[in-house]
């Protein structure tokens, strides 16, 4: 099975060049960029549009922190799947016989959608099913492809302890997310193996921090045996 995975697009996923002969492409979340609900229904209504026309058979898309139509319920479940797409919030989906699991939550930063508080995080973690194959969160694992600046230029470790202990312990074959975008000389977005777990980590976010519209990547190829 042959992946696409891409991440925080924030309106710009026309950009993209479509890869050839993808099975399962997944977006893992921050297709918009708006905190107005009106002008979020309307990014989340063109990515949609652009989402469900991709020549790819199967479509995930699990929201992130900044698609706030999703969280208020202006775009529901019934609303991806007649376009064709899978939405998974703490929910899971089979394709071609592989268990795909999705969640949204993030730990608290700001005021933003689909957040929790720390401690609160483990109950979601623990939701996952063992047989998952797939994991696909909007926020990063801590210490994966989770490292950025902050406003006084010191660096900032943000993934989630937590869900880095739930991943050791069920070890998918794949765990994707995005959230933490590539930001000055820090890259995040690729993928990243540990020696002794057998989890691929893939990092999908292609926006820039500060470099909206000017710099995008093309997300990641992976392949699921």
């Amino acid at each position: 099975m042959k992946i696409w995975h891409i991440s925080d697009t924030h309106g710009y996923h026309e950009w993209f060049k479509v890869p050839e002969n993808i099975d399962v492409v997944v977006h893992s979340g921050d297709a918009t960029n708006s905190k107005n609900s009106i002008k979020n229904m309307k990014k989340m209504k063109a990515f949609l549009d652009w989402f469900s026309k991709l020549p790819i058979e199967h479509k995930v898309f699990v929201p992130g922190n900044h698609d706030l139509s999703v969280e208020e319920g202006i775009f529901d479940k019934e609303d991806f799947l007649g376009a064709g797409i899978h939405l998974l919030h703490n929910s899971s989906v089979k394709i071609e016989g592989k268990l795909f699991w999705g969640s949204a939550n993030c730990p608290m930063y700001g005021d933003w959608s689909f957040m929790l508080e720390k401690e609160d995080m483990p109950k979601i973690w623990a939701e996952i099913p063992r047989e998952v194959d797939v994991l696909v969160t909007h926020t990063p694992p801590r210490n994966i492809l989770d490292f950025t600046h902050n406003n006084d230029g010191s660096i900032d470790i943000c993934g989630c302890p937590s869900l880095w202990s739930r991943v050791v312990e069920l070890q998918p074959q794949l765990h994707l997310f995005g959230h933490i975008h590539n930001s000055g000389e820090i890259q995040n977005t690729g993928t990243k193996t540990i020696p002794y777990i057998k989890t691929v980590f893939s990092n999908g976010s292609c926006c820039v921090d500060r470099q909206f519209g000017k710099v995008f990547h093309p997300g990641n190829i992976l392949y699921l045996k």
